[in-house]
């Protein structure tokens, strides 16, 4: 039996149609078995009237006018809704059967309607998206001598050498008539481009002022042209010093990107045995000490944390520090809160902290539990309290410690590189368990420096070890591409997804920081950044909305933000 609490019974059987009244009320089911018993189930529910659309009354011209090709007509209407009131410009449209849509807002003054006779359309589109519409007639004759167009070009005032500029005509108008052609000279030297669509990308090869000219040609062989100047420029990114403690930094650095491209980094100060945190506030960097015993006073840093940013853009990280997992996040005050994720870990300081997708963004950290044994541990936060699950049933745990990276696999587990004679992984999720270890590579020896793992938007996962990359595009194989003709010291891993591909970067056997990337063929471009401790954790990121690679790592102690 199906109730409302304003409507009374609504009927019996299940699934049940109905129609509700109005407002809000509580929905009941009742299930009643054989011998009387009864079960009851209940939702809250409001109902809303169903929305109307809305009216458009077109004011000016009046319908049957006749004008003369390149005559500015004003036009003029309103558009009103029961739900939203007046509405505003943005949600007033014009067109013509002729031309198209031609201009918004409750005022636009027009001269481009072409010769012809034009049912003209105001329509008003209310917040629901109904639409309401009122429409006029009127003639447009042929002006007594043919109009030329008039080219409207747009250009960015700058760019950059390699990277496409996109250059716009499709504001050009012809009076008259209509564009036919639009034609675009670079400035460079280049063959123009004709473009269908009044529209044109160009790359540009060197750095220069370049005059860049469209030429717009109408339906009875007239031009008009405009020029305008784009200022190109080589790409050039140094790193920057973000910290220069007068102690040496380098146990850790592990970057993010904010929702504006700016990257944020926790990092391990050895001299201090701290926590800190750093970011660009105003163009200058700041730092915030997060955790730390105070100055060379107990505590051990270990070389390993990690940082993220929750679903509000707020920074949260982990780390271990005085044989314990430490993790904190920072409000939107700006104020930190540390709490003990576990009390006891091995020497193995990888620390790995990641939001599982799967329940709501919950923090999750993967280290070296400390348990007798030297066990992979997991350990999940919710409501404020910490969970750890350790991997009790590993017979094999001597000979396969943890490396510090992890990523989220599209069934909802986990995965973690792991393995001292064998490269490997393992998994874990929170219905499962823990499962593997798996052999990667049974001819890899692991390093003790992090070892990134992440998985790409097609479900793919990816680890970089110290002889390269590892892919699994089919399971169960893995595939190993060759980085770079050098042991990968400390690295990281990131994926672009502008061009879908991986970008990694690491401290090679020379001492320099290089950061590297599929270059379409069999090997990868790279590029050097300068000198680089080789004894601290590095990071990697690329802001998927422009490509740039930020990257940190240490020189000389001090933190280093490419």
């Amino acid at each position: 039996v199906w109730r409302s609490s304003i409507a009374g019974d609504l009927g019996t059987g299940s699934p049940l149609q109905t129609l509700l009244p109005t407002g809000p009320q509580t929905l009941t089911l009742i299930a009643t078995d054989a011998d009387g018993g009864a079960g009851v189930d209940a939702v809250d529910v409001t109902v809303i009237a169903a929305n109307t659309a809305p009216t458009a009354t077109l004011l000016q011209p009046a319908s049957g006018g006749t004008y003369v090709a390149g005559t500015a007509i004003g036009f003029v209407g309103a558009g009103d809704d029961a739900e939203d009131g007046a509405l505003p410009d943005a949600n007033l449209f014009w067109q013509s059967n002729v031309d198209g849509p031609f201009a918004t807002g409750a005022a636009p003054s027009f001269a481009g309607l072409s010769p012809g006779s034009h049912t003209v359309t105001l329509t008003a589109v209310d917040a629901q998206g109904a639409s309401g519409s009122d429409s006029i007639t009127l003639t447009v004759t042929p002006a007594p001598n043919p109009l030329p167009p008039v080219a409207a070009l747009t250009l960015p005032a700058s760019g950059w050498v390699g990277v496409a500029v996109q250059a716009d005509a499709t504001a050009s108008t012809d009076a008259d008539g209509r564009v036919m052609t639009w034609r675009f000279d670079w400035g460079d030297g280049s063959a123009p481009t004709s473009s269908p669509t009044g529209q044109a990308d160009h790359i540009y090869s060197a750095a220069g002022a370049y005059p860049v000219t469209l030429t717009v040609t109408d339906d009875d062989g007239l031009t008009d042209t405009e020029t305008a100047t784009i200022d190109i420029a080589v790409p050039v990114r140094v790193p920057v010093v973000a910290y220069d403690g007068a102690w040496s930094a380098g146990a850790f650095c592990d970057l993010v990107l904010d929702a504006a491209g700016e990257p944020r980094v926790l990092f391990g100060d050895l001299g201090y045995d701290r926590v800190l945190y750093a970011e660009r506030v105003g163009g200058t960097w700041q730092t915030t000490v997060v955790d730390g015993p105070g100055f060379l006073v107990g505590g051990l840093l270990e070389r390993g944390g990690s940082l993220v940013l929750d679903a509000a853009g707020h920074p949260a990280g982990a780390w271990a520090l005085d044989g314990r997992i430490r993790y904190a996040s920072r409000s939107a005050a700006g104020v930190w809160t540390v709490e003990d994720v576990a009390n006891a870990t091995s020497y193995e300081a990888h620390v790995a902290l990641t939001l599982d997708p799967n329940a709501g963004g919950r923090p999750t950290v993967v280290f070296q539990s400390d348990v007798t044994t030297d066990r992979p541990a997991v350990a999940t936060r919710s409501g404020g309290v910490w969970t750890v699950n350790t991997w009790s049933n590993l017979s094999t745990w001597n000979d396969n410690p943890l490396r510090g990276g992890a990523a989220w696999l599209g069934n909802g587990s986990l995965i973690f590189p792991m393995g001292r004679y064998a490269l490997s992984f393992g998994t874990w999720s929170p219905t499962g368990g823990f499962s593997g270890p798996t052999v990667i590579d049974a001819a890899a020896y692991p390093d003790d420096a992090r070892t990134p793992a992440l998985v790409d938007p097609n479900g793919s996962p990816h680890v970089l070890s110290n002889d390269g990359l590892y892919s699994r595009p089919t399971a169960p194989l893995w595939v190993r591409s060759e980085v770079a003709n050098t042991s990968l010291g400390h690295r990281a891993l990131t994926w672009d997804p502008l061009v879908d591909q991986p970008v990694a970067a690491f401290v090679n056997d020379q001492g320099l920081f290089e950061v590297v990337h599929p270059d379409g063929g069999p090997y990868w471009a790279w590029s050097y950044q300068g000198p680089a401790d080789g004894n601290a954790d590095i990071d990697v990121e690329v802001d998927p909305s422009s490509g740039d690679i930020r990257a940190c790592f240490f020189r000389s102690g001090n933190l280093l933000v490419y």
